[in-house]
């Protein structure tokens, strides 16, 4: 009897019923079965892949928001301080510009 090695090393397989060159067709269904699987798995790494980049893609588009909203508060708060500083100062020049009205109604009065 010849060994199952021996016979796979002149290139047979066996089949459902009987040894076949492996270069033979088997049968339509081993065929499509492993015809369907290859697209299939190519099909699921793009999947895992896409989902990978789309994490990556996910994370770094959270920290720009997070930093967007830390500007956006930085911001605001020179701003309410820079309005703070602003009404200070409008009122300064009210206040001066009132004494040289005062003033200069005063000169007028005299006059």
């Amino acid at each position: 009897m010849i060994d199952k090695s021996t016979l796979h090393h002149m290139g047979l397989q066996h089949g459902q019923d009987r040894w076949l060159f492996k270069d033979e067709h088997a049968g339509e269904e081993e065929e499509t079965a492993s015809a369907s699987s290859a697209p299939h798995r190519v099909h699921f790494e793009f999947e895992k892949h896409m989902v990978r980049q789309m994490h990556s893609l996910s994370v770094i588009c959270q920290t720009i928001r997070q930093d967007v909203n830390d500007i956006k508060e930085m911001l605001q708060m020179n701003a309410s301080n820079d309005e703070d500083e602003e009404y200070e100062e409008n009122e300064e020049e009210s206040e001066a510009d009132e004494s040289n009205d005062d003033m200069l109604t005063c000169q007028m009065k005299k006059k």
